[in-house]
């Protein structure tokens, strides 16, 4: 993990780096038949940065972790109306 002044000298050069080298590994793994993924990360990636646009990645976390927050919540939500519902039974 990147902390203090370390974090302000990441370039966004290096980032890009980091994300174009996962998105090779997605490709090489989504190549390989493990019977749980069809280039599913692949696509995944994709339309992540189509989504992204030009957003700078430390902005975009902001919003994949609201998006992982309210996944949380309705999960959560769901489990709980489910046991409700059983036990309204």
């Amino acid at each position: 993990m990147i902390r203090g002044r370390e974090a302000a000298s990441v370039s966004p050069v290096r980032t890009r780096r980091v994300r174009t080298g996962l998105r090779r590994m997605a490709r090489a793994r989504a190549g390989k038949d493990n019977g749980a993924t069809h280039g599913f990360e692949a696509t995944l990636w994709a339309a992540a940065d189509k989504l992204r646009g030009h957003m700078d990645a430390a902005e975009y976390k902001h919003v994949v972790l609201g998006l992982i927050f309210l996944k949380y919540v309705s999960d959560a939500f769901e489990a709980r109306r489910q046991a409700l519902l059983a036990e309204a039974e």
